[in-house]
C-alpha cells in the first residue's frame, strides 16, 4: 500500500507527460490535392489546398461525386426529364440544393425572356445537339420561342412543386455547369475545405485565399484578335463564367453561329468574342454571362444594375478578326490591389 502510494504521484506526473506530448503533437501539415476528370463532356478539375492529404483527397472526391449527382439529375432520368414527361401536371422538384427550374425561372423574368430554362425547341431548330441542315424557317422560330416564354413553367416553392406547359421543353445549356459546380462548392465546403477550386468547362469556383493569399488567379486569357492576353484577375469566394461563339459552335450550311439564343427573337448572339462574368455563385455567374452576352454591353448594362450582388463583367467586342473592344462594369473589383 505504501509503495503505491509513493509511486502515485509519479505516474500522474507520466500520465501528464503523456497527455502534454499527445496534445502538442504536429498536425497533419495541409497538402496540394489535385483530381481532373470530366462532366457534362467538359474537363473537370478540383484543387484543395488546406487539408491533409486523406481528408482533401475525400474532400475533391466529394466535389466529383456532386457534379456527377448534377449531371444525373439534369439527365434523361433526372427531374427535368420527368418534368418534361409530364407537362401539364406538377412535378416534385428535388431537395435542396435547389434544382435549376427555381433559379433559371427568376433569370428568366429578370432577363425579359431572353435566357431561362425552356429553350428546348429553339437549341433544337439551331442544332446544338444534333446537326440540321438549314436554317430555321421564320414561323418556327416564332413558334418556338413562344414556347421559352417565362410563364410557361410554373414553380410552387411552398409545395415544392413545378409544371411545365404543353409544348415546352426544358433546356439547361448555359445554366448546367454553374449549377454543377455550385454543388461541387458546397460539397467541399462540408468537408471542411476552405482554400479550394472547382473547375468545370468554362466555369471556375475559387474559394478562399488562393495558393497566395489573394485569391485564385486567372491569368492568360486570350481570345481571337488580341495580341496580349487579359490582364491577371484573382477570383477569392467567386466564380467567373467565360463564354464565346467557339463554346459549342453551330454550324449551319457552311457556316457558323454562336451557341446562345435571344430566346425572345430565336436568334443568336452577334458581335461578341467573349463575355466574362463573375458572382459568389457559379450558376449565377454563368447565367448573367450568357444573358450578357445576347443583349450586348449597353442593355446589359442596364439588366446588370438592379443585381445583387453586383456582377463583375466584361465584355470583348468584334468579328474576332481585329482586336476587341472592350466594355466592362465592375470588372476591376477582380484585379490585385
Amino acid at each position: 500500500m505504501h509503495s503505491m502510494r509513493s509511486r502515485l504521484p509519479h505516474l500522474l506526473a507520466f500520465a501528464a507527460l503523456l497527455l502534454t506530448a499527445t496534445l502538442s503533437a504536429p498536425a497533419a501539415e495541409p497538402a496540394i490535392v489535385r483530381l481532373e476528370g470530366s462532366a457534362f463532356g467538359f474537363t473537370a478539375i478540383v484543387e484543395v489546398r488546406d487539408l491533409p492529404a486523406s481528408e482533401g483527397e475525400r474532400a475533391a472526391q466529394a466535389a466529383f461525386a456532386a457534379l456527377a449527382a448534377a449531371e444525373a439529375d439534369l439527365g434523361p432520368g433526372g427531374g427535368l426529364a420527368r418534368l418534361a414527361a409530364r407537362a401539364g401536371v406538377p412535378v416534385a422538384l428535388p431537395p435542396p440544393p435547389p434544382g435549376a427550374p427555381p433559379k433559371a425561372g427568376d433569370f428568366c423574368v429578370w432577363s425579359e425572356g431572353r435566357i431561362g430554362l425552356l429553350g428546348g425547341a429553339l437549341y433544337d431548330l439551331w442544332g446544338l445537339h444534333r446537326p440540321v441542315r438549314g436554317l430555321p424557317p421564320a414561323a418556327r422560330l416564332e413558334e418556338a420561342a413562344a414556347s421559352a416564354a417565362c410563364d410557361r413553367l410554373q414553380v410552387d416553392a411552398v409545395r415544392g412543386e413545378a409544371t411545365l406547359a404543353p409544348g415546352s421543353r426544358p433546356e439547361t445549356w448555359g445554366f448546367a455547369l454553374g449549377w454543377a459546380v455550385d454543388r461541387a462548392g458546397a460539397a467541399l465546403a462540408d468537408a471542411g475545405a476552405t482554400n479550394a477550386r472547382v473547375e468545370l468547362g468554362g466555369v471556375l469556383l475559387g474559394i478562399g485565399p488562393g495558393p497566395g493569399g489573394r485569391g485564385w488567379e486567372v491569368a492568360g486569357l486570350r481570345f481571337p484578335g488580341q495580341a496580349e492576353p487579359l490582364a491577371t484577375i484573382y477570383l477569392r469566394d467567386r466564380a467567373l463564367a467565360v463564354v464565346t461563339p467557339e463554346d459549342r459552335p453551330l454550324g449551319i450550311a457552311g457556316e457558323r453561329y454562336a451557341p446562345y439564343l435571344d430566346q425572345r427573337t430565336g436568334r443568336p448572339g452577334e458581335g461578341v468574342v467573349a463575355v466574362l462574368a463573375a458572382s459568389p455563385l457559379a450558376l449565377d455567374a454563368q447565367a448573367v454571362a450568357v444573358a450578357m452576352f445576347v443583349t450586348g454591353p449597353r442593355q446589359g448594362q442596364f439588366l446588370a444594375g438592379p443585381l445583387r450582388p453586383s456582377p463583375a463583367v466584361l465584355w470583348l467586342l468584334g468579328s474576332g478578326e481585329g482586336e476587341p473592344l472592350f466594355e466592362s462594369s465592375r470588372w476591376s473589383d477582380l484585379r490585385p490591389r
